[in-house]
């Protein structure tokens, strides 16, 4: 899929409709595939190709950049290459093709950050790009991110069998989506995992299992795996709302979830004004939340809970608890707070303090006269224990069907068997 995108933009279209950068996990083969496609290219379709290199993960002590100029079918190699020495070599391969349209400078295995400022600027113009690392398109930019999947556990499965490998299921519980990691020694796989748990705390836990950013901009993401929701649609690939972030790795999940703690869930507090309608809903408030937070965050992963303590009373923002919180403390207040169910983005603002009258939490309510006469007929229960989750669906059901008549709304009550 990623290859056909690939050709439909660079082949037969000169100068290239798109600049792309191919943005995924770490070993999952992006680099693989950037540089098979740039040697297709060279070779199939004369195109002069400028192709720079940052190996810097491969265990190298010299300089990390290798240098690969394509001219058709010849290939002029520069193995260490300094960056003053990829800038002048870049002016003048540029020099010779600038009157040829089928002329491509690509990198392979750089952040963005080495972009920015320095001697490798002149990459902000390339165009084709392969990264591992977080990477943030601006308002004017001119490149489109295309997203390359990890590898599913079917995937892996048939390159094992392809290549005669043994114990997947073992393997791929600690690799992942990963295929070179899947393909290490086994004991160095094992090892190279439990170290990279070992480093994490319990608060980059949370944000690794929650948050699409969850480490530093422009940081490489070790622990989850990009993934595509329909890998047979091209939009897809090219459209970062369809993705997935995910830890697929059992041993990880694991080792991630005996280091979360609910204090992890308190930090770097901090409070601004947001103004919202009484009728819009939670979704709103998250997407108001997500601009203040400049866009760190995906709507989807906030979790709002509403801050009442056990009497029913909103926390006060000048209260020693709020500001206790806005250090990173959590107190007994607060992880009461956050242990309550957090708000549905289908709720309406203006429904979130019901329902007011009825049975309050934690009342046993008996149903005797209720059970007898359901007794042939379904049957019902003889006592119901009121929690807040029932509160918070009968007052949504209160809300929609009592005062209006037709009501607003025709629910289905879905969930889980027995609850």
């Amino acid at each position: 899929m990623v290859w056909g995108i690939l050709c439909n933009n660079y082949i037969g279209s000169s100068p290239p409709n798109n600049a792309y950068v191919l943005v995924g996990s770490p070993g999952v083969g992006k680099s693989a595939l950037l540089v098979l496609f740039c040697c297709y290219l060279a070779t199939h379709h004369d195109y002069n190709i400028y192709l720079a290199r940052s190996l810097k993960h491969a265990g190298r002590t010299s300089s990390p950049h290798v240098l690969l100029c394509f001219r058709g079918k010849e290939v002029t190699a520069y193995p260490d290459c300094r960056p003053h020495h990829m800038e002048a070599l870049w002016a003048t391969f540029r020099t010779e093709h600038v009157h040829n349209l089928k002329f491509l400078i690509v990198g392979d295995g750089y952040r963005q950050a080495n972009f920015e400022s320095g001697q490798l600027d002149f990459f902000n113009t390339c165009n084709l790009l392969s990264t591992s690392a977080q990477y943030r398109l601006t308002e004017d930019s001119n490149h489109k991110l295309l997203g390359v999947p990890a590898w599913s556990f079917q995937s892996i499965q048939a390159m094992a069998r392809a290549f005669g490998t043994l114990e997947v299921d073992e393997l791929y519980a600690y690799s992942g989506g990963s295929v070179r990691a899947f393909t290490r020694d086994p004991f160095d796989l094992k090892m190279r995992t439990i170290l990279q748990c070992n480093s994490v705390t319990a608060h980059t836990s949370v944000a690794l299992r929650e948050c699409i950013s969850g480490l530093l901009d422009q940081g490489i993401d070790i622990m989850r795996r990009l993934f595509i929701c329909n890998v047979n649609r091209e939009e897809s690939y090219v459209n970062p709302n369809r993705w997935l972030y995910c830890v697929d790795s059992t041993i990880v999940l694991k080792e991630l979830a005996a280091k979360a703690t609910l204090e992890s869930f308190v930090n770097n507090g901090r409070d601004f004004a947001i103004e919202i309608n009484n009728t819009d809903y939670v979704q709103t408030l998250k997407e108001l939340l997500v601009q203040q937070m400049e866009y760190t965050v995906h709507p989807d992963d906030l979790k709002l809970i509403l801050a009442k303590n056990d009497d029913d009373n909103w926390l006060q923002q000048n209260s020693g608890v709020v500001e206790a919180l806005k250090r990173g403390v959590a107190t007994n207040v607060v992880k009461k707070v956050l242990a309550k169910p957090q708000m549905i983005g289908s709720y309406e603002i203006r429904a979130l303090g019901v329902p007011t009258e009825g049975s309050r939490e934690g009342e046993v309510q008996s149903t005797a006269e209720l059970s007898q006469l359901l007794q042939l007929y379904g049957g019902f229960p003889s006592s119901l224990f009121v929690r807040q989750e029932v509160k918070m669906v009968w007052g949504i059901l209160c809300n929609n069907y009592i005062g209006s008549s037709p009501p607003n709304n025709a629910y289905v009550l879905v969930g889980s068997p027995g609850v």
